[in-house]
């Protein structure tokens, strides 16, 4: 069985956290599979000099130190649990409003 090291509030914001960016992931493969473009600036330009695989490694790297970071956040003191789970809500809500962004922006454009 996987064991999740977060304390019990955090864990439910870190799946949270964790369903957002999977849904991204899997919209952004889907989208540049399908040869439209990226609308986040730093990605098309990622894209253009790494390729579509390494994005998608980026992304997951950067989703796992996120979560590593706000861990190590939680475990400072019983205060910052409640730090460590308000970086995660926000986290989570910039994920949400690009991933909004960016099917809006698709949306638009191609359909």
């Amino acid at each position: 069985m996987l064991k999740i090291p977060l304390q019990r509030p955090l864990r439910g914001w870190f799946f949270l956290f964790l369903a957002i960016n999977i849904v991204d992931l899997v919209s952004t493969f889907f989208i540049l599979q399908q040869g439209l473009v990226k609308g986040n600036p730093v990605a098309g330009f990622l894209l253009q000099h790494v390729g579509i695989v390494m994005v998608m490694v980026l992304k997951v790297v950067l989703i796992a130190l996120a979560i590593l970071g706000i861990n190590q956040v939680a475990k400072r003191s019983p205060d910052a649990l409640n730090l460590a789970c308000n970086l995660l809500i926000g986290l989570s809500g910039i994920v949400l409003l690009v991933f909004t962004v960016n099917a809006a922006q698709c949306a638009i454009t191609y359909f």
